[in-house]
């Protein structure tokens, strides 16, 4: 046996067995389908590739590995196998238990590189040849820990060499690579050329030569940021694909701190992108930093199970085709040391992307920069590169617009980053989740289990009846117990990224991180009415029949038509009118221990606020009540314009405070003011598109009502405003839509 053809993937290279085989022989290897069955086989290990064949004679493997200085042998130690028959499938062996069960000596062998199968079991029939296979492998290793450190993926060779040699000779537009047959000696260059423009950057693309190498295609952009932040933004791990090529992929696999496995899928520009098969491209990215500051990104074409390939007609316009990425890349340079200033590091990086991959489909053939000679090609594949290489300004926008306080591409980020997924009951709605909140703790029953128990209970009364309700008997309440406003759209987002006053703010003015509320959400009603309504909890049946020993509850009355009015109530485990703030100390310190010291200074500061009635205590609650918004998701004009400073809404719009026995109510007019008008009725006419958070306080306003602490946060997610619940005023009820005549 002289030469065998290693086939990986869809590729095959012929190698030289006898010259390079550093052992060879009969094993049992097993199974990448069922642990622990093996199967024989016919092994080859090479310095750089190990290969099982299922005969000796075959001409291309099976199964190929690579080896490369990160791969682990474990010791050699005796077990039980269970080896397959010959001539039985491996499904039959597990059905039929058509396998021997023997002692044999094996090892594992492990790569650190994300494989279809990470971990490879052998053994052998004695511990002599087991013995010398290991220390092969070792030897093996050692010849790939002493290579100048190229990446190497399981099916696709070793092509990370081959892309950094690229990168680090495109710099000057001409690249030298050695010929097949002429290492050591003759070396063959190949020129750049500026082949077209997109969006006002040079496409370079690679001389082609006559045994088909070149073909690479690369642009640049300057950017005014150094490389580390440059390099950060395009590594980062991702939850979710992002709208920029490369920087945009959501990351599949994470190996280590330097390498992981992306993907993403994309489609090309203009009408002709929108009449082509979108792309898709799974990718093994590693990064490293040189000597001279310059950071190192590369990519190769890989699989991954959580990204498959999709296997459709080929005149389909929606399933991806899969990219095969011989080789790319991205250097981030800084300047030379002679244009830096004394800062430690370069303050801009020229950024440089080299691809050479080719596209598949009707797109397929040579290279892509011989594709774009061809009339037609070469439109469909500039549109299919168009959203590639402005990928690179919108890299370059979002890195230097990090640097200001208004940054209109942010919100691109924070879209693309994934938001928490709720989890679903059977009805497909989101479970009640428990929130902690610093009065509830999540060791025992939440009042918002307490408030969906009372809903139940009340709904379980109503079926027994059985009998349709008469005009004269009160209607059926049960449902609106727990809200009105349907559970899928709302949920406590916790303290959320706002900001309070902290403990020394009356003399240093620093905020810091709120903590967690103070009260629990437990209920959101969504309602539609023909004219605004105050002192609307006295109808709510979330209100009248909450469990909770009192509910503080926040009424905003949206000017839209018809008006709609969202109100969010929070419960406390203490009754918190007509209370001295000791009081609730001592409630507080019985049940939980030391009250710490930001508690006492909320109960000082809530039993000040809702002490008291009528105009003077209403004026000096005015001052006090504050609201914090933050658009969580949204556009980045909505983001502007509602912002996240803190609103003193007694000062700003119409206020008006109601109590009842087991309930303090704040009303809020936000048609009293023509600003606020204007932007809560930008933010209605895409809530869809939205998630809002709200947080409402009271204004520390003394050392001893300091640090801040909220009383409450609310998220609405994607709220639909349609779905509000109808309010009779003049009954005085609550009515669902589908319920009205």
């Amino acid at each position: 046996m002289t030469s065998r053809s290693i086939a990986s993937g869809k590729t095959r290279s012929t190698i030289n067995m006898s010259e390079n085989v550093i052992i060879k022989g009969w094993l049992a290897r097993e199974s990448t389908v069922v642990e622990r069955l093996l199967n024989r086989r016919f092994a080859v290990l090479t310095p750089s590739v190990f290969a099982t064949f299922r005969k000796e004679t075959d001409d291309a493997p099976s199964k190929v590995w690579s080896v490369t200085k990160d791969v682990i042998v474990t010791p050699v130690k005796g077990e039980e196998y269970h080896l397959r028959k010959p001539g039985t499938s491996t499904f039959w062996a597990v059905a039929s238990g058509a396998y021997d069960k023997i002692q044999m000596w094996g090892f594992c062998v492990t790569w650190s590189s994300v494989m279809s199968s990470d971990k490879l079991t052998m053994a052998f029939e004695s511990e002599d040849v087991a013995k010398e296979w290991h220390a092969a492998f070792e030897k093996a290793i050692s010849h790939a820990a002493s290579q100048d450190g190229s990446v190497t993926v399981h099916g696709h060779g070793s092509l990370m060499s081959h892309a950094d040699r690229r990168l680090n000779t495109s710099q000057s537009l001409e690249s030298t690579e050695e010929a097949p047959g002429h290492q050591g000696s003759e070396v063959q260059k190949r020129s750049w050329a500026s082949l077209l423009h997109i969006n006002g950057i040079s496409v370079y693309v690679e001389e082609l030569d006559a045994d088909g190498g070149g073909g690479a295609l690369m642009v640049s952009a300057v950017v005014r940021a150094p490389p580390s932040d440059v390099t950060s933004h395009l590594v980062r791990v991702r939850k979710t694909e992002g709208l920029a090529i490369f920087a945009g992929a959501k990351t599949l696999k994470t190996v280590d701190e330097n390498t992981h496995i992306i993907g993403q899928t994309w489609r090309g520009s203009g009408i002709l992108g929108r009449c082509t098969a979108p792309r898709e491209m799974v990718l093994l990215r590693t990064w490293r930093k040189d000597m001279d500051g310059t950071y190192i990104v590369l990519y190769q074409s890989t699989n991954h199970v959580a990204m498959r390939k999709q296997n459709g007609r080929w005149w389909s316009l929606s399933t991806p085709i899969r990219v095969d990425v011989e080789a790319a890349g991205f250097t981030i340079a800084p300047l030379l040391p002679k244009y830096a200033s004394s800062a430690a590091e370069s303050q801009e990086s020229l950024v440089t992307l080299v691809l050479k991959a080719d596209l598949g489909g009707m797109l397929s053939g040579g290279s892509a920069a011989g594709r774009l000679l061809s009339p037609f090609q070469g439109v469909a594949v500039k549109s299919m590169l168009e959203p590639v290489v402005t990928s690179i300004v919108v890299l370059r926008d979002q890195v230097e617009q990090s640097r200001f306080v208004i940054r209109p591409l942010s919100h691109v980020l924070d879209m693309e980053q994934e938001q928490p997924k709720e989890e679903l009951g059977a009805t497909g709605r989101r479970k009640m989740e428990r929130t902690a909140t610093m009065l509830v703790y999540r060791d025992r029953s939440t009042l918002a289990d307490a408030q969906m128990h009372r809903k139940e209970e009340k709904e379980s009364e109503t079926a027994v009846k059985q009998q349709p309700v008469r005009p004269s008997e009160s209607p059926d309440i049960s449902w609106a117990i727990a809200g009105t406003c349907q559970k899928k759209y709302w949920l406590s987002p916790g303290s959320s990224s706002f900001k309070v006053r902290g403990k020394k703010y009356l003399v240093d003015k620093k905020k810091i991180p709120a903590a967690v509320p103070m009260f629990e959400l437990v209920a959101v009603d969504l309602l539609e009415m023909e004219e605004p309504v105050y002192h609307v909890c006295q109808h709510l049946p979330a209100v009248e029949h909450s469990p909770a020993p009192f509910l503080f509850c926040v009424q905003m009355m949206v000017p839209s038509s018809p008006p709609v009015s969202l109100v969010s109530s929070w419960a406390a485990p203490y009754q918190m009118m007509n209370v001295e703030p000791a009081q609730l100390v001592q409630q507080f310190e019985d049940d939980h221990g030391p009250c710490p010291e930001e508690i006492s200074a909320f109960f000082k500061a809530f039993t000040e606020f809702v002490e008291g009635d009528g105009a003077a205590a209403d004026a000096k609650r005015n001052k006090k009540f504050k609201m914090i918004p933050n658009i969580a998701r949204g556009s980045w004009i909505i983001k502007q314009s509602v912002g996240t400073t803190p609103v003193i809404l007694g000062q700003k719009l119409a206020t008006k405070y109601y109590r009842g026995k087991n309930y303090f109510e704040v009303d809020v007019d936000i048609g009293a003011n023509s600003v606020a008008a204007s932007i809560t009725n930008l933010v209605c006419g895409a809530t869809k598109s939205l998630a809002v958070d709200l947080g409402v306080l009271i204004e520390g306003q003394s050392e001893d009502t300091l640090p801040e602490q909220l009383i409450g946060t609310v998220r609405l997610d994607a709220l639909d405003l349609k779905t509000a619940s109808y309010f009779d005023e003049t009954s005085g009820t609550v009515i669902r839509k589908g319920d009205m005549m």
